[in-house]
């Protein structure tokens, strides 16, 4: 069964978004934190906390232009790159590690324990229902796997609640990291790292292993 689709979803299969989003992304961190925040700042602290990824298989979810997906297969992973957008996808460099898929995370598309870690990376707030992307990331990843979130919680400030209410009318959610944990820990997974920035908050999940 096919997924739905909110308007902040739909709106990657429009060409200006497609065409800006690298644009968009070099800047949007430090927007959103009030703060430098460098795509190298970024990056850093993800590997600093996932570890070494060398022969490790990994899923990136809502890649967009393969940020993360990179980044993996840099650091020697092999990657499998999932987005909504064949134009986002069409941007991917091409690498014998690094697959593209057009997708969408809330359906089934992988077999369970396919993975050793998982990214989503901002798409956590734009999709139609972050449960059901959240327990299909839980399903395919590996026991010990790892899920590093990145998402934008609810502004503790009326300027930003009154602004947060009129972009939810495009499909986009913004999550309490309390509702989140509480969600995951009920699929076996803990939560290891979390750091906020403003609005900003990243976090690091690890699957329950076998006894």
């Amino acid at each position: 069964m096919k997924a739905q689709l909110n308007l902040a979803q739909s709106s990657n299969f429009w060409t200006p978004t497609v065409m800006g989003y690298d644009l968009w992304r070099r800047r949007s961190l430090s927007l959103m934190t009030g703060e430098p925040f460098s795509l190298e700042k970024e990056f850093r602290q993800f590997l600093e906390w996932v570890g070494p990824v060398t022969g490790q298989q990994w899923l990136d979810v809502g890649t967009s232009t393969g940020n993360y997906a990179k980044l993996l297969v840099q650091a020697g992973a092999a990657v499998t790159a999932l987005d909504l957008s064949a134009g986002h996808l069409k941007r991917l460099p091409r690498h014998p590690r690094l697959h593209a898929l057009q997708g969408n995370m809330e359906e089934e598309l992988f077999a369970s324990g396919s993975f050793d870690g998982v990214v989503i990376a901002g798409t956590l707030n734009e999709t139609f229902s972050p449960e059901q992307m959240l327990l299909k990331a839980g399903q395919v990843l590996k026991e010990k796997g790892v899920l590093y979130l990145m998402y934008l919680l609810p502004s503790q400030h009326l300027a930003g609640q009154r602004l947060q209410s009129l972009i939810s009318r495009s499909g986009i959610h913004f999550l309490e990291s309390q509702t989140i944990e509480r969600y995951l820990r009920l699929h076996n997974m803990a939560l290891e790292k979390q750091k906020r920035h403003a609005i900003v908050c990243f976090e690091l999940y690890r699957k329950a292993g076998g006894v």
